[in-house]
């Protein structure tokens, strides 16, 4: 079976290296970028992986949709966990802002 997600080409003017953080909207676009630091941390980029989780979760617990938050937040709290394990340098400090869903 091909993979889901071709290789990603750099860019004229990026940095080697550098990554782009995915969009989040609707539940596809919350699973894609959960899919993509998911990806990223097995490929061992903890750093950016780990930021895209933290952000991803503000976003749900933000927007509160209901099928991200029943669907995506539970595998997104999950990864996390496994973040919070590692300390990696330069990753964002772990005292993020825990919002509540309810």
């Amino acid at each position: 079976m091909p993979a889901l997600m071709p290789p990603r080409h750099q860019h004229a003017g990026e940095a080697p290296g550098a990554r782009v953080m995915p969009d989040f909207g609707d539940v596809q676009d919350n699973a894609t970028a959960l899919t993509m630091a998911l990806d990223a941390l097995a490929s061992g980029e903890r750093c950016w992986g780990c930021n895209v989780l933290r952000r991803l979760r503000a976003h749900i617990c933000r927007t509160r949709d209901v099928q991200s938050v029943q669907w995506v937040l539970p595998q997104v709290d999950t990864a996390l966990a496994a973040c919070a394990g590692t300390a990696t340098r330069g990753a964002a400090p772990s005292g993020t802002p825990q919002a509540s869903v309810q």
